[in-house]
């Protein structure tokens, strides 16, 4: 429970998530650029809230061209905020925060909201790039 047993759960499941079929992702390889961060890239400043407004953390200091997921991971080392995800072929994907654990079966699935919209370009944390004040809600959604 909790992980794909298969390719084929996994191959139909993960671009479902991302509102796409197998046939929108067939034949396309994920590719990740290995862009080296700048020692002298700014500081930016993000901030996340979990199922809207009444949970919100302290703004997230990072360096600028870094993830989501190094916002998730260094808000959690300096917060009681607390995160999993699972590195899929595509990147890293939101399964639980604070204790509550998306669940596939039901259709619950993290979404991730940047400024009040969804984010539909890409569900992969290691994926979405933060400018500085953008404000993230990571919404349970059915």
């Amino acid at each position: 429970m909790g992980r794909f047993l298969t390719v084929g759960e996994a191959s139909n499941v993960l671009p479902a998530l991302a509102g796409m079929s197998w046939a929108d992702v067939k034949g396309k390889c994920p590719t990740k650029k290995a862009v080296p961060m700048d020692p002298n890239a700014e500081n930016i400043n993000v901030t996340i809230s979990v199922n809207g407004p009444s949970q919100t953390f302290p703004a997230v200091s990072i360096k600028k061209g870094e993830t989501l997921l190094k916002v998730l991971q260094t808000l959690q080392s300096n917060s009681n905020f607390r995160f999993m995800s699972v590195k899929t072929a595509y990147g890293y994907i939101l399964t639980s925060v604070m204790g509550q654990t998306m669940d596939l079966k039901s259709g619950q699935y993290w979404n991730v909201i940047l400024n009040g919209s969804p984010i539909s370009r890409s569900m992969y944390l290691d994926r979405i790039i933060p400018e500085d004040a953008h404000s993230y809600t990571l919404r349970l959604q059915v």
